[in-house]
């Protein structure tokens, strides 16, 4: 269902839903379900607080909660009034959370318990709606998203930066809806349909699962943290609640199914939306034999609004992630920034409505990566190149690149033939220091027993060039993850100095 109607700002997207469907499941979590009508209600609450409390437009409001249901409604209260939502991880390292707080000059906090050692204005959800009564609420409904224009930010997402310090990136009412606009042409997001949501809230894939979801009349399925981090508990609660779409990263997808004995899980499933990192063919394949539903792979950067391009899988063996979303323009420089055409690899540069307006307090980072050519442009960091159909192949990082004894090598080109060999599972390929600092590679992976070096080399070599194939393997019973369920390489190397290679 692609949406034909010009908006101004989610609310008025999620308001115009909640007046079409007041009685329709909004959220679902631990047996307790809500209406749309009452997550509208809630948020009116939430919005009359921080009116209360003197907050005005663009200003910055934290999120630190469990996942309940109650997590939905402030939210979407935080936007009603053209404040920006500042998602934060509770489990994130103190000093961490100190600098997001300051660095984003946040002065309120929504938290679960008053009793948190920053120096924020904390707000507990429960007592404002244990304090209030939502039926009175429905006797004057406020328009708050009438003074909300497009260019309003409506989130801020902080991701690793490469000083050691995290970057805020400012996402607009107007980036989420172009999103939305793009992706409806590829997904059906359609009214009725389930959603799992399972990512952390500092992770933007949640704004997938908790926002978009609402915006498109469908019902989130909301995994609370024991089930989300037990493998079995997940694939009863996917069958137990009829989840219709799985959105997770293919870290995540290929761990449930390495959990699982059999596929029936996945038999009620209808979309399986795959993104954040590489997705390997061999969990391409394994889906592909297991389920009836339409496989996506999608690619964007946090500062191209969750994802910028994507494509189905269901019926393809070549990995690529299609074209960009409509109003999306993706390019492949080389490095004096001169556009290829003839499907050599560059770096991936995007351009169009779902930019973000750039990093917040730090306009030289924001200047260095939002470059001016005929138009602005993200410098993503992602090598890739334009296949001979026009598709995107997303090939790896330009940090990932590196190059071993002179040759210029792609670490994930060696973990994607390496992840095929029968008896590897899965594959990563990272680089290391050895004697006099030179580079070489070491490969990790996860199978069912022991792989002699002898073998993996005689595997390799029929595929890669001498230099490409690495030195070090080390096997793991399973690779650490981020807080985003995405593979942790920097673990890695610390995993390989407490467990002897296998060399």
């Amino acid at each position: 269902m692609i949406c034909t109607k010009s908006y101004s700002n989610l609310i008025e997207m999620f308001d115009e839903m909640a007046q079409k469907i007041p009685e329709e499941i909004a959220v679902i979590c631990s047996g307790v379900r809500i209406t749309y009508n009452a997550i509208y209600d809630k948020s009116i609450l939430i919005s009359n607080k921080l009116l209360e409390l003197g907050i005005k437009p663009k200003d910055i409001i934290g999120i630190m909660m469990e996942r309940n249901v109650e997590i939905v409604p402030t939210m979407i209260g935080i936007l009603r009034i053209g404040a920006a939502l500042l998602p934060i991880d509770k489990d994130y390292p103190e000093e961490r959370i100190k600098y997001i707080l300051n660095n984003s000059k946040c002065n309120i906090l929504f938290a679960d318990k008053e009793e948190i050692a920053y120096d924020v204005n904390v707000i507990k959800v429960k007592d404002i709606f244990e304090q209030n009564n939502t039926n009175s609420v429905n006797n004057h409904r406020y328009k708050y998203g009438e003074k909300i224009i497009s260019e309003n930010i409506a989130y801020v997402m902080y991701t690793s930066g490469s000083t050691g310090n995290p970057k805020g990136v400012m996402l607009s009412h107007r980036a989420i809806i172009a999103f939305i606009n793009g992706i409806s042409r590829l997904v059906e997001f359609n009214q009725g349909k389930r959603i799992l949501a399972v990512a952390t809230i500092s992770f933007d894939l949640s704004i997938v699962e908790l926002i978009v979801s609402l915006t498109r009349g469908m019902s989130i399925v909301l995994a609370q943290e024991h089930i989300i981090n037990s493998s079995r508990k997940l694939l009863e609660y996917i069958k137990e609640q009829e989840v219709d779409i799985l959105q997770m990263t293919p870290s995540r997808m290929s761990l449930l199914i390495e959990s699982s004995k059999e596929y029936s899980w996945l038999d009620g499933i209808t979309e399986i939306l795959l993104g954040g990192e590489r997705f390997p063919e061999k969990l391409l394949e394994t889906l592909k034999n297991n389920t009836k539903a339409r496989i996506f792979n999608l690619y964007g950067p946090t500062e191209t609004t969750i994802y910028c391009a994507g494509h189905e899988m269901t019926n393809e063996d070549n990995i690529t992630v299609g074209k960009p979303f409509y109003g999306t323009r993706i390019y492949i420089l080389d490095e004096q920034q001169n556009e290829i055409r003839n499907g050599t690899p560059g770096e991936i540069y995007i351009g169009g409505l779902q930019l973000a307006n750039g990093y917040i307090a730090d306009s030289e980072l924001t200047e260095n990566s939002f470059i001016i050519k005929t138009e602005r442009l993200y410098k993503s960091g992602d090598i890739g190149k334009i296949d001979e159909h026009g598709n995107l192949v997303i090939l790896g990082r330009s940090d990932d690149q590196v190059k071993i004894r002179g040759f210029r090598v792609e670490a994930n080109e060696v973990a994607e033939i390496l992840g095929r060999y029968e008896k590897v599972k899965q594959a990563v390929v990272v680089s290391k220091k050895g004697k006099n600092d030179n580079l070489y590679l070491c490969a990790y992976y996860i199978s069912d027993e022991e792989i002699s070096v002898r073998e993996f080399r005689e595997y390799l070599k029929k595929f890669l060039a001498y230099y490409m194939i690495p030195d070090e393997y080390v096997r793991l019973d399973k690779f650490p993850e981020t807080l985003n369920h995405k593979i942790d390489r920097r673990k890695l190397t610390i995993l390989s100095d407490i467990k002897e290679p296998l060399v």
